[in-house]
């Protein structure tokens, strides 16, 4: 028998974990949570082995089956602001018929007082 602290410490213990599906029904992420969801993009699959072996599959929500899908191609990153920054700095290097690693500097100050005033690269 089981007094109703020992009740309460499972309780606090539980974690529900759910598959979170987009419109496709495919899964684009597992959440841990800690309490009950009643959501129609999430998915209870705390009872499987391995929850986060659905990442990637589609659910069907009429059958409860989960299905394979082949793996989609991520987009390529976007270059980082100092990518971003270098690469117009060697457009504008080129464009002048500078040697290499010597910079206008009327360029960078433009530059420069563009990005620090919101004009972007």
């Amino acid at each position: 028998m089981t007094d109703e602290s020992t009740i309460v410490e499972m309780q606090e213990e539980a974690v529900w974990i759910y598959a979170q599906i987009n419109e496709e029904g495919r899964v684009v992420g597992v959440s841990q949570l800690s309490g009950e969801v009643i959501a129609d993009h999430m998915v209870y699959i705390s009872a499987l082995p391995d929850p986060y072996s659905v990442l990637g599959k589609r659910y069907h929500q009429d059958t409860g089956e989960w299905e394979e899908l082949p793996q989609e191609e991520l987009p390529p990153p976007e270059p980082s602001f100092e990518e971003k920054i270098l690469a117009k700095l060697d457009e504008i290097e080129v464009g002048k018929g500078l040697p290499e690693g010597e910079h206008p500097p009327e360029e960078y100050v433009a530059l420069l007082d563009g990005i620090i005033n919101g004009g972007g690269i």
